[in-house]
């Protein structure tokens, strides 16, 4: 278990940058007698009531110089974020405001926050488990209403509630195991064998589904990656910019004009979606161009979904065809046929006909002709059940949690063939504590510090 820590912490809890407020956050032991030394108002911090909140002044102690008006909160322990004693100051928007009130914190005792800390020190107290801590993370990262009811989930409780059932049913059996091993001259009867392996099998059964949940659940919290792709002046730029309803990249006749991936967040049908501009894939000898188709290849390597683009326009549009195909290999994509506007309502259908084996959608990055058809194919050939994120069942989003579950599932399977195996009730028992003890990882029971340390470096300071 990592450490606790019993100094004072203090961080800026508000992003960077000037706004309405600022936000310090102070945390431990000598929090209130910290504000003391800072704060000038009515009622001194140390004499406040919880969860009340308070109008005066920031004074530098060392010259007695007005800082700024602020608002001061008390929260006292266990009732607070971190379950210690916490003050929270609001003061005017800017950095270097908060920056001021810092210092003043540190100079009267406290520390600055490593990052997650406050959040890390929740969970050590017992007020949150793991899984918990990690869907703070994930609702400060949601970009969309799904991803953010997914995190709130998690943070009410789902998951650990889910984990700890799963928990105790397993306990449940190794005390049944247990007691026979106890008494190594008892043999099981077929009756307890019947109920330990059905048990085991609904178990094991809520195990996979909770691990096939995951390819759903991912895409909830990150998103599906699509890079935009096919050769210069296809209109790339165009689509990108036509799905974003922005002019986010720059456009021109001139092939080549996009040199590097450009990406931004969108949201579709509630799916966060990472849609990226990449550079035209050609033979060049323009040095930046190369980087730049480079990057395209990386891209699309790590795509969860592509969009491969082609020109109605062109003669050539069948060979344009096969070459990209054979490009993307076993990638997955949508093949699109862009500026289908600039083509007659005869030669469109010559061309549907033409080029029906590959049955590209028909689409205008100009006009918007065929965008809703697209909008629906990327979120059926991503797998995504209309219902996501809205369900009430638990959805794993965590590759960490995956794992864990699998780990668990494998000794499980142990289980169940020693049982078959007639193996000692001593080995059943060995591999059952194992299973537990992978599940308990994802709320944080017995996970290795290596892995608490990560996960808490990954939160931004102040949280």
């Amino acid at each position: 278990m990592i450490s606790y820590s019993e100094d004072t912490i203090a961080a800026i809890s508000t992003p960077p940058g000037e706004g309405g407020i600022a936000v310090v956050r102070i945390s431990g032991k000598s929090s209130k007698s910290i504000a003391d030394r800072i704060f000038h108002g009515k009622t001194k911090p140390s004499g406040a009531e919880s969860h009340t909140v308070h109008f005066g002044k920031i004074i530098d102690p060392a010259n007695s110089e007005l800082v700024d008006e602020v608002l001061l909160t008390v929260m006292s322990a266990p009732n607070s974020y971190t379950a210690e004693d916490v003050i929270e100051i609001s003061s005017h928007g800017g950095q270097l405001v908060a920056k001021k009130i810092l210092d003043l914190c540190l100079k009267a005792g406290a520390r600055n926050a490593l990052p997650g800390e406050f959040t890390q020190r929740a969970f050590l107290n017992g007020r949150i488990d793991l899984a918990q801590a990690e869907a703070v993370a994930d609702m400060i990262s949601a970009k969309t209403d799904m991803s953010l009811k997914s995190a709130a989930q998690q943070l009410g409780g789902n998951i650990s509630q889910t984990v700890t059932s799963l928990g105790e049913k397993l306990r449940n059996l190794l005390a049944l195991l247990e007691a026979y091993t106890d008494f190594p001259e008892e043999e099981m009867g077929q009756g307890d064998v019947n109920k330990l392996t059905d048990d085991l099998n609904e178990i094991k059964e809520e195990i996979n589904r909770l691990i096939l949940s995951y390819e759903e659940g991912k895409i909830l919290k990150s998103g599906l990656k699509i890079p935009i792709v096919g050769r210069p002046n296809v209109g790339k730029s165009s689509l990108f910019n036509r799905l974003l309803d922005e002019s986010r990249t720059i456009v021109t006749e001139i092939p080549g004009t996009t040199r590097d991936t450009v990406s931004e967040f969108i949201n579709m049908a509630g799916i966060p979606v990472e849609l990226i501009d990449t550079a035209g894939i050609r033979q060049t000898g323009d040095v930046v161009e190369v980087e730049g188709i480079k990057r395209a290849r990386r891209e699309i390597e790590n795509a969860d979904l592509l969009l491969a683009l082609v020109d109605m326009t062109d003669t050539e549009i069948l060979d344009d065809i096969k070459s990209l195909i054979e490009a993307l290999g076993s990638a997955n994509y949508i093949l699109l046929a862009n500026k289908a506007d600039l083509i007659d309502q005869n030669m469109l259908e010559a061309r549907k006909i033409s080029l029906a084996e590959y049955n590209p959608l028909s689409i205008s990055a100009e006009t918007g002709m065929g965008l809703d058809q697209l909008r629906d194919l990327i979120i059926h050939s991503a797998g995504i059940s209309k219902r996501t994120g809205i369900k009430d069942e638990t959805v794993i989003t965590n590759v960490r949690h995956r794992d864990a579950l699998r780990k668990g599932l494998e000794y499980l399977d142990k289980v169940e063939k020693g049982i078959a195996e007639k193996a000692s009730y001593e080995f059943l028992a060995f591999d059952l504590k194992h299973a537990i003890s992978a599940l308990e990882e994802i709320i944080g029971k017995t996970t290795p510090e290596d892995i608490l340390n990560k996960i808490f470096s990954q939160f931004c300071i102040g949280k």
